[in-house]
């Protein structure tokens, strides 16, 4: 009886541990760890409870970090991205915010605050946004703003 319920732990460990979501790949991007949360964002992109325009901020976020860590010529992977979460929907704030970091690293100042603008009327008061927001330009140059 005890190695049936021993057996049975195991076998839920090994499920629970394999049915990783989107969510944990946000969790791997919050923790640092690009790698593991591009995998797993990418893995879980077509699932039906997956947010893809949450998703595809994140893999848009990973490309601009890993751009940015080596010469920052090629956004267009990120863009992409964004543009793609936009096309998931239209009304996604976070897209909105890439689409304003992108336009920063670009030296768009004017189109980089209207983005953020329509990403804070859309979610007003939502701190993930607002921090999405301070971390473009944290991420663009942290001296100058």
């Amino acid at each position: 009886m005890k190695l049936k319920l021993i057996l049975s732990l195991f076998a839920a460990a090994a499920l629970s541990a394999s049915a990783q979501s989107y969510k944990d790949g946000i969790e791997y991007f919050k923790a640092d760890q690009r790698d593991n949360a591009k995998t797993l964002l990418e893995r879980n992109l077509n699932n039906a409870d997956t947010d893809k325009a949450q998703a595809y901020y994140y893999l848009g976020q990973i490309a601009v970090l890993d751009t940015v860590a080596t010469d920052g010529s090629n956004l267009a992977v990120a863009e992409d991205f964004f543009q793609k979460g936009l096309a998931a929907n239209p009304s996604s704030a976070l897209s909105k915010v890439g689409m304003g970091e992108l336009a920063l690293l670009k030296g768009d100042e004017n189109a980089a605050k209207q983005a953020f603008e329509e990403a804070v009327k859309i979610n007003k008061k939502d701190a993930v946004v607002l921090t999405a927001i301070g971390r473009a330009y944290f991420n663009t140059d942290p001296v100058k703003y």
